[in-house]
């Protein structure tokens, strides 16, 4: 009896043994699978981010990246050991180290969309105010803007994947930007003429053109049209009748006095070295302005026009204080100095004196019954030519440039008589 119970006892431990055995070798493949599978987990995920700047620290898991969707290829190249030989081949077919480090991780995409958001800063230009009638402007300063330098982001992320790290810190680096176009506006160039001596007339539309000029800006390679600008001057736009020139001869009309304004900024614009693409000469000698450097504008047939070729923004001030027609421009410094001057080539004799003593044309010149007057004095005519200077900043004259011949006719002496 004592016989059977030691076998039955050893039979029965040998069953718990087996049992025991089998449990634990059953615990061990499933704590091993479990091991297994949770690698899997990390590695076909993301690998946890830390980044920090100065003292601020953000760290990334891959609870912040939801609903990425990884081809096969994908899943395995990350999955990889060899992360170089991916990386290498990603290389050959093209791809940058960005495109190569955002195509193994899209996750990198939110990563950085949302550091973006946190640590940039979009530029604030400078702004500039122009001052009416004054030729002078004033800079509201910007502010700087900053973004991340990703050159450095990657370069470092690529660095630390080769290297096997699992959990990468990045230290990133943030650049501070400002365009710096406006801050190169300085003043070009400034030209003035005296209108001092013209009648109310000439001197309202003076004052009318040169405000269309006043804070008118012009990009590089844009074209100004004086005509343009200005639009039809007549009396709806503040013009008033005032001498002009026409048919070689000084006469009524709209707009008189608008001359001065074309010649003073077509003079600015040569100090500034901006390209004239047309100009043309009065008929007649201006006294406002030597021969060779006026311009004269007439709607439909004249015009002044400027290209921008100063490889910045322009801006057109003007002033008609104390009887001076000014025009100052602004933008990026000039290469040189520029100075202006006019030669005469030869005279032209005026013709001899004449007196119209025709009642009915007399009083076409409103010369009535019993009166005399002078219409014109004589006066020669001449040849001219235009020339200018151009000086380094060292004062030394780099070149000499002729820019205009024109001639201008004389005038012929009348004096009208209405004789009773």
């Amino acid at each position: 009896m004592k016989k059977i119970q030691k076998i039955c006892f050893k039979l029965l431990f040998f069953v718990v043994a087996i049992f025991c055995a089998a449990v634990f070798f059953v615990r061990e493949n499933l704590i091993q699978n479990q091991v297994f599978a949770n690698v899997v987990f990390e590695e076909d995920k993301i690998y946890e981010f830390e980044i920090s700047h100065h003292s601020k620290k953000f760290v990334f898991k891959e609870t912040d990246f939801k609903n990425l969707n990884l081809s096969n290829f994908q899943k395995k190249a990350r999955q990889s050991e060899n992360k170089k030989e991916i990386l290498t081949m990603l290389e050959n077919f093209g791809l940058t180290k960005k495109e190569q480090m955002t195509y193994l991780f899209p996750e990198i995409k939110i990563i950085l969309k949302k550091l973006k958001s946190l640590l940039e800063k979009d530029f604030v230009d400078d702004e500039i105010f122009v001052i009416k009638n004054s030729c002078e402007i004033y800079t509201k300063k910007g502010e700087s803007g900053r973004f991340i330098n990703e050159i450095d982001f990657f370069d470092s992320l690529k660095n630390q994947i080769l290297i096997g790290k699992k959990q990468i810190k990045i230290n990133l680096k943030i650049e501070e930007f400002k365009d710096k176009s406006q801050n190169l506006i300085r003043e070009k160039s400034c030209f003035s003429t005296n209108f001092e001596t013209s009648s109310m007339a000439r001197k309202n539309n003076i004052q009318v053109a040169l405000e269309s000029f006043d804070g008118v800006t012009l990009e590089d390679g844009e074209i100004l049209s004086f005509n343009e600008v200005t639009g039809v001057r007549n009396e709806s736009a503040g013009y008033k009748p005032a001498k002009i020139i026409s048919g070689g001869t000084f006469v009524e009309g709209f707009g008189g006095g608008v001359c001065q304004v074309s010649t003073t900024l077509y003079n600015a614009c040569l100090l500034a070295g901006l390209e004239i693409l047309e100009v043309h000469n009065h008929s007649l000698p201006v006294s406002y302005i030597e021969p060779s450097f006026d311009a004269m504008v007439n709607t439909g047939s004249s015009d002044l026009v400027i290209r921008n070729n100063s490889g910045s923004k322009l801006i057109f001030t003007t002033s008609s204080k104390g009887d001076i027609c000014k025009v100052k421009i602004f933008g990026k410094p000039n290469e040189f100095k520029i100075t202006r001057f006019s030669e005469k080539t030869k005279i032209i004799p005026a013709e001899k004196e004449e007196v119209i003593t025709d009642p009915k044309q007399a009083e076409s010149f409103g010369v009535f019954a019993g009166e005399e007057k002078r219409i014109s004095y004589a006066k020669d005519g001449f040849s001219s030519n235009g020339y200018l200077n151009f000086y380094d900043k060292q004062g030394r004259l780099v070149k000499t440039q002729k820019i205009r011949s024109n001639t201008y006719n004389p005038t012929r002496g009348i004096i009208v008589k209405n004789a009773v």
